[in-house]
């Protein structure tokens, strides 16, 4: 099985253009994926917003037939105390990327989440705030559990189910979702409960972020918003023309059954098994 690569770039910008330099990849890193990667991050930070204080990690597709499973973080730590420095963006970041080859990608059941998570529990990857410069084929580990029967307890617990059948849905019929997760529950399980219900070979259609946003030239089938209570994305979703979801009534009242429609078979049957559960 081929291993898992690595590259390593540092960010600068100003309030009007990023600047991406390469600092470190494993030898087997093509540079079509490099040079892809580092476009990703050659627009204006006014075309392409970036959630610094969520932690954000994004999975992508590759030209070389790779997928990128990466990880966003500030070069100085963030005060999350000061609600200004959050939203001045910093002048230089990092981005740690992980190049999983399809083969691989498909032995962990095409979930990258599931993959990353059984990495950073086998301390393979470093914490997110610690990138490193020295970087090493990482052999390729699988997850113990594909799917993760008490954390989608955990996601249904606090979850309104029409809500959830209707952000599943938007994934059939647009471009990109933007969806803000429910109080006590973190982007990344709710996504994981997206990946748990597509199809193994469909999985590695839906893009994602959780804080790097939707743009023209890095476009991702779905993002994650702030958590309750932020209304920052909901509004540039809404003036992007994106469906936008939230849990929190206070800003979108959810749906009731009478009025989801679920327009293909997949959905139909998903919303089924998760009325069985509820």
């Amino acid at each position: 099985m081929k291993p898992i690569e690595q590259v390593l770039f540092r960010i600068r910008q100003t309030a009007t253009k990023r600047e991406p330099m390469l600092l470190a990849a494993t030898p087997q890193v093509g540079k079509p994926d490099l040079h892809e990667i580092a476009d990703w991050f050659s627009e204006s930070p006014e075309d392409t917003a970036i959630r610094f204080d969520l932690s954000p990690l994004f999975f992508q597709a590759l030209p070389l037939g790779n997928y990128l499973i990466g990880q966003i973080t500030p070069e100085e730590s963030l005060d999350e105390s000061d609600v200004l420095s959050l939203l001045k963006p910093p002048e230089s970041f990092f981005v740690h990327g992980l190049v999983v080859p399809a083969e691989t990608l498909l032995c962990a059941g095409n979930h990258p989440i599931a993959l990353y998570e059984r990495l950073r529990h086998e301390n393979l990857v470093t914490p997110i705030g610690q990138p490193s410069a020295h970087l090493e084929p990482l052999p390729a580990v699988f997850p113990n559990e594909l799917i993760q029967p008490k954390r989608l307890e955990s996601v249904f617990e606090r979850t309104n189910p029409v809500t959830f059948i209707s952000v599943f849905q938007s994934l059939f019929d647009s471009i990109c979702t933007v969806f803000q997760p429910p109080a006590g529950l973190s982007p990344m399980s709710f996504l994981s409960a997206m990946f748990d219900f597509l199809p193994i070979l469909e999985r590695t259609e839906l893009t994602f972020s959780t804080g790097f946003f939707f743009s023209q030239q890095n476009p991702l089938r779905i993002v994650a918003a702030g958590n309750e209570g932020d209304t920052s994305q909901a509004v540039l979703a809404r003036f992007l023309g994106l469906p936008f979801f939230s849990f929190d009534d206070r800003i979108q009242r959810p749906p009731t059954p009478e009025r989801i429609l679920l327009a293909d078979p997949w959905p139909r049957l998903v919303y089924r098994v998760i009325k069985t559960k509820n």
